[in-house]
């Protein structure tokens, strides 16, 4: 075994409440019966919508050996392709041809804010036409930060404003910050991050920070933010990526309890108001409910299967992934373990929640073949079109990624796997899990809003030389849109 280590040790499971208040539900009947499908059914539907396939796909990093998971992300604008992993960053043009490359910590020194970085996430804003980066610092550390920058134009390549915050002992006690969730709406750019001790790595809450949109747009300005500190209101709060315009609300969503009393829930919250003046409040609007239950954890953490191996990947667990506030819905998708209470497999679900009625359904993808599903992205597009990129890990397959289309009002379709693996997967660089993940991304084509782009991981076959017989790579794929 090499002489690297981990990026970072496994974290403890992060601790969540069970109990609901019924009375604080957002709406009576929330739980109305889900709509739930399964992959591959048995029997076609008869009006089934066209194939979501990738119409072309490219690489966008590669396994290095110095970490795991790769915390694949990627964000899409008018010329670029951003993405970025725990090792590098590397823009593309929208072809696949490759514009620059650096590792995360060279990138985040170029922009004036060192350290050793980590989890990366970006998104691209269409209306401001700018990406959003963060990520984060100093694990384990009481300098633990989060960082963020804000491009100044659609180009990736040119210039960033950068902005760092360091976790602060008197507020959020004397924790590190891990897990960044990136969102945004018309006035605000939100991260949320969880909180660990830092003598014993234990969960110890949540943070969101709201910044001002506009003041990260003044160079000669101070960035503008407020923090919201989170106590016993669970871990992962996912910021809404708002594509509706001039909504200065923004919406968080986080998975609350998989089964209480017969019921999934997840739990709301809402900035409103003006980070700008400082007057920015944070409200729990609720819980959203459906009868579909399920498991927050697997039994262990590797049940994911693979080709010609015994050895299992770590499928995660149920925090939310993604967030799209659109046409007065919030889209959300996430893994589950199934079934509930004797969970064998991880699964995606997903759902729509209308924000003037709060009647959620709630859909599933399974994976028929004693295999799972795990890592989801979802996008929305203008039509109300969804697509779900994600990993599978399966008997007969090596690990690999795929996405599925969901037109507005029919059921599934796919996989479309456009990352297959080519190799077994084992690496742990001395820790106790395979990891796999830890998340993924999916977004709609800023050209045209119809189209859809999904950046996922999949293995290949280890270099001679390294300790490990495991080696990830990870491509973004084009999905045209059915017409």
């Amino acid at each position: 075994m090499s002489g690297r280590k981990p990026l970072r040790k496994p974290k403890g499971i992060a601790a969540r409440a069970k109990r609901i208040d019924a009375a604080a539900e957002l709406a009576p009947g929330l739980g109305a019966p889900a709509t739930v499908y399964a992959l591959r059914a048995a029997a076609p539907a008869p009006a089934a919508p066209p194939p979501y396939t990738p119409s072309t796909s490219f690489q966008i990093g590669e396994d290095d050996n110095t970490s795991i998971p790769p915390d694949t992300h990627a964000a899409v604008g008018p010329k670029h392709v951003f993405a970025t992993h725990n090792n590098d960053i590397a823009i593309y043009d929208r072809a696949g041809n490759l514009v620059s490359r650096t590792s995360l910590n060279s990138f985040w020194s170029g922009v004036g804010l060192t350290g050793h970085t980590f989890d990366p996430k970006v998104v691209y804003d269409r209306d401001t036409k700018r990406f959003y980066f963060v990520s984060m610092a100093d694990a384990e550390e009481a300098t633990s930060r989060v960082l963020i920058a804000v491009s100044d134009s659609a180009d990736p390549t040119g210039i960033w404003r950068p902005y760092a915050i360091q976790v602060d002992p008197a507020a959020q006690g004397k924790v590190w910050m891990d897990y960044p969730s990136l969102g945004f709406c018309d006035d605000k750019i939100t991260v949320s991050v969880n909180l660990f001790t830092l003598k014993s790595n234990a969960f110890a809450g949540a943070t969101i920070y709201a910044f001002d949109k506009a003041s990260f747009f003044n160079p000669a300005g101070k960035v503008a933010v407020q923090r919201f500190v989170l106590a016993n209101m669970g871990a992962t709060h996912a910021p809404a990526v708002t594509m509706s315009p001039k909504i200065q609300d923004q919406y968080i969503v986080e998975t609350w309890s998989g089964n209480a009393s017969g019921k999934g829930y997840l739990m709301v919250l809402r900035i409103s108001g003006s980070v700008a003046a400082g007057a920015a409040t944070l409200t729990r609007v609720g819980y959203a409910s459906s009868t579909t239950i399920w498991d927050s954890f697997p039994p262990v953490p590797e049940i994911g299967p693979q080709l010609g191996t015994a050895a299992k990947l770590a499928v995660g667990d149920d925090r939310m992934q993604t967030v799209v506030l659109r046409d007065g819905k919030l889209f959300c998708c996430h893994t589950v373990m199934l079934p509930s209470g004797a969970p064998t497999v991880s699964a995606i679900q997903w759902w729509d929640i209308p924000i003037q009625t709060w009647v959620a359904s709630v859909g599933r993808l399974t994976e028929l073949e004693g295999g799972c599903l795990a890592h989801p992205s979802m996008a929305v597009n203008d039509r109300g079109d969804k697509v779900i990129g994600l990993s599978i890990f399966a008997p007969g397959i090596h690990p690999s990624g795929a996405c599925y289309g969901i037109s507005n009002g029919l059921g599934p379709v796919g996989p479309s796997i456009f990352a297959a693996g080519t190799a077994t997967y084992e690496k742990r660089f001395g820790g106790a899990q395979n990891r796999w993940g830890d998340y993924s991304a999916t977004m709609t084509d800023p050209e045209n809003d119809r189209d859809f782009w999904t950046a996922q991981t999949h293995s290949e076959p280890w270099i001679a030389g390294w300790a490990e017989a495991g080696r990830w790579s990870t491509r973004i794929a084009l999905v045209i849109a059915p017409p």
